[in-house]
């Protein structure tokens, strides 16, 4: 028999909307976050929760695993073109965003350095089929 967990001090809240189905998601702060999600049938893309937005969806085109650096200042994604996700990072300050890879090949799932200038990723670049490794780089100088 299964019971539902209960108690009086931890009841859930939830942040997004019920149309989104959320993938992945990035949080600095209790309003400061990005999550990828998908909205019926359309493609996956990012969405921002800050001081200015609320679960607003962002004009990445076709992106997912957000990761938000530890100073806010940026936020790393993969952005799929011509079948592989790479990675990109958007200046969150100013919107601009940058390719940081363009490889026939996939960068997922990043994660920040506690510098804000490096980035920990999975990939498969230079691998075999579905056998991927923990790459580093540093993106920002």
């Amino acid at each position: 028999m299964r019971t539902a967990f209960q108690s009086s001090v931890a009841n859930e809240v939830a942040l997004t909307p019920y149309s989104l189905n959320v993938y992945e998601a990035s949080f600095l702060a209790e309003r400061e976050y990005a999550f990828a999600a998908v909205n019926g049938m359309h493609y996956p893309q990012i969405f921002l929760t800050d001081a200015t937005h609320l679960n607003a969806p962002l004009a990445l085109g076709e992106s997912r695993y957000p990761a938000l650096s530890p100073d806010g200042r940026w936020m790393a994604y993969s952005h799929f073109e011509d079948g592989v996700w790479n990675l990109w990072i958007r200046d969150q300050q100013t919107g601009v965003t940058r390719r940081i890879a363009d490889e026939p090949c996939n960068q997922i799932q990043s994660s920040w350095e506690s510098d804000s200038k490096t980035l920990l990723y999975s990939t498969d670049c230079g691998r075999s089929l579905w056998f991927t490794a923990v790459s580093r780089r540093r993106v920002i100088p």
